[in-house]
């Protein structure tokens, strides 16, 4: 797998984070995700856009690998930037994952969008 901006492939695969997090017998596990500023959004919405698609596919190879679900609760990021708007992004990133198997994953914001609408006020 390339990252979109790198020229070599990434140190770590979804998959085989999921394998490391297994193997360590961790309670809670977390999904790979795209990490993108939320400080770029106004410039680089289409980062955004593959940002959320990226991790939304990733997720689906996290749940692949995911060898104890029983025991290990699988997080997920929300992705979408600081795009809250009733079908915006996040909306978007948010309803992907609730189609997928709601005992096995739980969504969680980005630190950096929570602290942003944190900052803000805006919920």
């Amino acid at each position: 797998h390339h990252h979109p901006r790198a020229a070599k492939p990434a140190g770590t695969r979804p998959e085989d984070s999921i394998r490391h997090q297994n193997n360590i017998g961790a309670d809670i596990i977390m999904a790979l995700d795209e990490m993108v500023s939320s400080a770029t959004y106004h410039t680089a919405r289409e980062r955004f856009v593959e940002a959320t698609y990226h991790t939304t596919r990733w997720l689906d190879w996290c749940f692949e690998a995911h060898a104890n679900p029983h025991t290990q609760h699988l997080f997920h990021i929300v992705q979408g930037g600081l795009d809250t708007k009733m079908g915006g992004l996040r909306e978007q990133s948010l309803a992907t994952f609730m189609l997928r198997d709601e005992t096995m994953c739980t969504p969680l914001e980005g630190w950096q969008e929570a602290r942003a609408r944190t900052i803000s006020g805006r919920w």
